[in-house]
This record gives structure tokens, sequence and C-alpha cells, in this order.
């Protein structure tokens, strides 16, 4: 029962993960998205519209309890076995959600009731409160001298006021908020709690498996008529008998004595964290600890043989000295001061010298058998079902707060990218937004989905997590992306920075080299001028006298 109590805290705890940015735009209170794996295993976004179910029990108590439970008891061993369990346990919200919608939507007194839904966790305190009050009333009042019935009908020792009444009405108005509390359980909790147990009576009645058929609860439970087994299940959720006495004890303590009302004051446990971890450290374990307990009963019960055969009277406890007159006297003396500390030796048995060597094989060992084993095995086992539980609840809380619950990304992965990872569990891997696009798709007509809706829908039909997005998020392939772009953009930038560079270069050699060759065929010209020049010379005086041209060929 404790791990149902208080969870409604567990989602106002973690819900600073996303609930801010949700309520930027009114957008989101009517159409949400998911992302999902699509049949060619592709991501994508699926776009849908709230039903309106889920619009209008977001913030109902009961169904905010339930999702702290979920977030709080859900499998975190691995990513697939988390989402698979979320899926079995969504089931039950579902429920409750559909419940609640039309409990507030079609009943006659609907207004009130969701008012009064509203104020549950007030109306738990304020009768814790005045429970408290009229015990600390009591406290201070209360003579032993009085009968318990004489003082409550007969007035009060105190005078000049008349505490009898005051407590009466103390007591009046916390019954008043004990049915208030209890009223809302039954109305708005119990009906949804009778479908999920007729839902285990029928898998009783007709098990799934061969396995489950050859086990030998099954095969008692098949024979055995349906209003017996949902009776059993009814008795063995503590939750009903829980509230039911809530309510007989409030009753009493107005009619009997208000001494009944100190059943209340155990409310608190269920309401402080810490307490909480305390009570499960037992409860949890209560088979090794039974187990351990009925260990040590035995040993008592053999010690307490020895002691009543041999030594008789002869010995005491610290805390008192038991009757040994017969077994059973002795035994129960045994049990009830034996695990406080080991024996002493009376004051006549020193004096007659009964002790000898027995005597202190029967010290040694009640010491070291129950004081030091037995006793610190069950502390032992206490001490470390609290350590693990803190764990566990240390474990969820960083998990919850720094890994997204669809793709189990952690943080780093997106502060890595630059996206923001309050937006993405927010907006984009929203986990209970795959809980409402499950509704959505129950409301739809299957001759109305798309491709991607019955892929998915057939998916959730057979209880498969294919189309959640494990280890991947569109933001984080859209920063990729964005990155790679940014990183060819700026490899393009160099590189046409690179050819600037290289074309002044080739630039400032082109007009280097230019200049040189303009130089050279400058010089060239020249010559061929003179050539030119000497050869017209040349042919002119061969011409003018003829007779010197061989002489000067041949010279040449």
């Amino acid at each position: 029962m404790a791990e149902r109590m208080d969870n409604a805290g567990s989602v106002d705890k973690w819900k600073s993960a996303w609930e801010p940015i949700r309520e930027d735009s009114i957008v989101y209170d009517y159409f949400a998205s998911i992302e999902i794996l699509n049949v060619r295993q592709t991501l994508q976004k699926a776009y849908f519209i709230i039903p309106e179910s889920c619009r209008e029990q977001k913030n109902n108590t009961l169904v905010k309890q339930k999702m702290g439970e979920i977030l709080d008891t859900v499998k975190r061993d691995n990513p697939e076995e988390k989402l698979d369990d979320f899926l079995d346990k969504t089931i039950d919200l579902v429920d409750l959600i559909k419940y609640q919608h039309t409990l507030l939507s079609n009943f006659a007194f609907s207004k009130q009731i969701k008012w009064l839904s509203g104020f549950e966790e007030v109306w738990i305190w304020l009768a814790f409160g005045f429970a408290a009050f009229v015990n600390i009333v009591l406290l201070l009042t209360y003579d032993e001298s009085d009968r318990l019935r004489d003082w409550y009908y007969g007035g009060s020792k105190a005078e000049g006021f008349d505490w009898i009444i005051f407590i009466r009405v103390l007591g009046c108005i916390q019954l008043l908020f004990a049915v208030l509390f209890v009223g809302n359980y039954a109305v708005g909790t119990l009906p949804v709690m009778m479908v999920q147990i007729d839902k285990r009576v029928q898998a009783v009645m007709n098990p799934s498996s061969e396995e489950d058929m050859e086990d030998w609860s099954y095969k008692i439970a098949s024979k055995s008529p349906p209003f017996l087994i949902r009776s059993w299940f009814i008795l063995t959720d503590p939750w009903i008998p829980y509230h039911l006495a809530y309510v007989v004890f409030a009753v009493l303590g107005v009619i009997f004595s208000p001494f009944f009302f100190v059943f209340h004051l155990a409310d608190v446990i269920f309401r402080v964290t810490l307490l909480r971890y305390v009570l499960k450290s037992v409860t949890n374990n209560w088979t090794q600890i039974g187990a351990t307990a009925f260990l040590g009963v035995l040993v008592l019960y053999v010690y307490s043989i020895i002691g009543f055969l041999i030594y008789h009277n002869d010995y005491e406890f610290g805390d008192g000295s038991i009757d040994c007159s017969t077994l059973v006297k002795c035994w129960a003396g045994m049990i009830d001061y034996g695990l406080r500390g080991p024996p002493v030796w009376t004051q006549e048995a020193l004096d007659s010298n009964v002790r000898d060597f027995g005597t202190y094989i029967y010290n040694i060992s009640y010491n070291l058998f129950v004081i030091l084993i037995l006793v610190a095995i069950i502390t032992g086992i206490i001490i470390d079902t609290f350590a693990e539980l803190r764990t566990r609840s240390n474990f969820v809380q960083d998990d919850t707060l720094n890994r997204c619950f669809i793709c189990h990304l952690p943080r780093e992965a997106f502060e890595r990218q630059n996206v923001k990872f309050q937006k993405h569990l927010a907006r984009e891997h929203f986990l209970w937004n795959y809980v409402y696009y499950s509704m959505y798709l129950d409301l739809k007509p299957r001759t109305d989905y798309t491709s991607t809706e019955s892929y998915v829908r057939h998916l959730l039909d057979i209880s498969k997590i294919d189309f959640f997005p494990i280890k991947k998020a569109l933001s984080l392939s859209d920063s990729l992306e964005e990155n790679e772009f940014k990183r060819l953009n700026t490899a393009i930038e160099d590189l046409t920075g690179q050819l600037s560079t290289l074309r002044e270069q080739m630039n400032g050699q082109a007009s280097t080299l230019q200049s040189q060759v303009a130089g050279q065929l400058s010089g060239v010209r020249d010559d061929v001028k003179q050539l030119s020049s000497f050869i017209q010379s040349r042919e002119r005086a061969v011409e003018n006298d003829p007779s010197v041209a061989p002489r000067d060929v041949k010279r040449n």
C-alpha cells in the first residue's frame, strides 16, 4: 500500500522537467505530436488531436497519482524493458482516465464531485490534523484513574471547560473529512479497481499459457467459484480494507471512545517519504524476516528446554525475571525477554555455586546465536532494504531528470548539440503523449487510419515496442544535419578563400611572366630589325657593285 500513497508528489516533483514549456501555448492543450519509427524504421513525427478525456483529466488528482505510481514502479533496467513495462502499466491509467471523464462529465453531480476530488489531499491532511488534535487533547486531559467509557460519558475531570463536548466536536469534524476522503476514493478509484480485479479473475480462470495451467495456484483457482477469487483479491488489496477501517475507526471514535482516533495517526506513514521507506524496508522482505524470526523462535525453544530441565529458575534476564514453573511459561518468557539481552544468573544461583562449565557454554552460545546472529540478521535485512530503497529512489529521480524516458538518451547528448533537454522532454518525447496517442487511435475508426497509424495500432495490439524511437531523436538528427551543413559551408568558404589566394598568386606570376616575355620579345624584335637592316644594306650594296657580292659571300 505504501507504494501507492503520495504518488501525486512524484509527478509534481519531476514535472518541472517538462511542464513549464508545455504552458507556452494553448495549442499544446489540443494538439500533440510524438516521434515514432514507421514501418520502414524511419524516424518521423505523428500529429494527432488530444482526446477530450485526456485534456479534461490531465490535472485530476487521481490521474496524477497513477502517473506518479507508474514513474515510481516502472522497471528501468534497460530501455526495452522500461518501455514494455510502461505500456503494461498504462492500461490501468487509460481505464482510470476514461472512468473519471465519464464520471465527471455525465454524472448528475459531476461538478460537485470534481470539486471534492480536486481537494483530496486537503481532506486527507485535515482528517489527519483533527485526529492529531484529538489525541493531543486526550494526552493533556485524560487521567489514568478514569475508566475509558466512564470518562467519555461521565464528564471531564477538568474544571471550567467541558472537554468531552470539545473532543466530540473535533471527532465529528474529523469524521466529516474522513468521509470526504474515503467517499472520493469509493466514487473515483474503487470502480476502476473492481474492473482491474475482474480482469485478474478472468486471467486466473482462463490462463493464457501452459506454464500457468500447470501452476498449482491456477489449478486451485480454476476450480473455485469466481466470487471467492474476487473476494480474495479484494481482501489482499490493502487499499480497500484501509479505507474501510479509516471510516470505521472514525465512527468508533465518535460513538465509543476517542482513543480510536489513534488509528488515523498512522496515516502519516504513507504521507512522509522517509517513513514510507521504513515501512517498505519491513514489508518488502516480510518472508525473509518471518523465516528468520521463526528460526529464532525455534532456537529460543531449545534454550528454554535446556533452561527448564537443567537450570529452572536459576537465571533471569536484565529486563525482568521469567517464570520457568512450566515449559510454556519458560518459552514465553524466553521469547519476551530473550531477544533483548543475554541471561543473567540470580544471586541465589551464584551463592549455591550452580555455575559450571555448562553454564559458560550456555551463556556464550546464547550470546552468539541469539543476540549476535539472529538479531543482527533481522536488523541487517531491514537496514539493507532501506538502503536499497533510497538508492532506487535516487536512481529513479536521476533517470527521470537527466535521461529521456522514451529514447533513453542522456541530457548530455542534447546539450552537446545545443538542443534544450527540457524542450525535448516537453514537446518531442513527452511520455504521456504516447498514452494519449493510443487513446486517440482507440477513438478513431480503423478504416480512417493512415499507414503509420495502422502500423502503430498493430504493434500496440500485440504489445510490441518497435515504434518507440530508442536511441533516436529528430532534434539530434536535425542538429547533426545542420552541423554537417555548417561544416560543409565552412569548408566551401575555406576552399573559396584558398582559390582566391591562388588566383591572386597566379595573376601575379602571370604579370611577371608577361613582363619577362614582353622584354625578351622586344629584344628579339630589335635583333630582327637590325638583321633586316643589315640584309637590306647588303642587298643595296650588291645592286650597286655586283663584284663585291662573291667576295663578301665567301668571306661570310
